[in-house]
C-alpha cells in the first residue's frame, strides 16, 4: 500500500468513528426521577393541566420519550432524548411545578 492508500483508510476510519459517535448520541438519554406530593401543591387543580401541556409540546418536539406517573401521586420518571443533563435541568425547569420538584437526573445509554 502506498501512501495514498494509507490517507484513505485514515480518512475512512475517521469517518466511521465519526458516524459511530453520532449513533451513540442518538441512544443517550437522560432520566428525570421527579418527587413530589402533588396533593400538598397548592393550586395543583390549576398547574396540573399546564404540566401535561407542556410535557405534551416536549413529546412533540421529539425531546420527552416516556413520562411515568408515580404511584400514589408521589411523583413522575421522565425520559428525555438527545439532550445532555445540563439541557434536561434547563427544560425541567420550565414545568410550571419545577419549584414544587426534587430531582435526581440519571444519563443512560438505550441500547434497545
Amino acid at each position: 500500500m502506498g501512501k495514498a492508500d494509507d490517507i484513505t483508510v485514515s480518512v475512512k476510519t475517521i469517518i466511521e468513528n465519526q458516524m459511530n459517535y453520532k449513533n451513540q448520541m442518538k441512544m443517550k438519554r437522560i432520566i428525570l426521577n421527579i418527587t413530589c406530593e402533588l396533593d400538598k401543591v397548592p393550586n395543583i387543580d390549576e398547574l396540573l393541566p399546564k404540566e401535561f401541556e407542556r410535557g405534551e409540546e416536549l413529546k412533540q418536539k421529539g425531546i420527552m420519550e416516556h413520562l411515568f406517573v408515580k404511584e400514589g401521586r408521589m411523583g413522575a420518571v421522565l425520559v428525555f432524548k438527545d439532550v445532555d443533563e445540563a439541557e434536561a435541568k434547563e427544560i425541567a425547569s420550565t414545568f410550571p411545578l419545577f419549584k414544587h420538584f426534587e430531582i435526581e437526573y440519571i444519563s443512560a445509554d438505550k441500547f434497545y
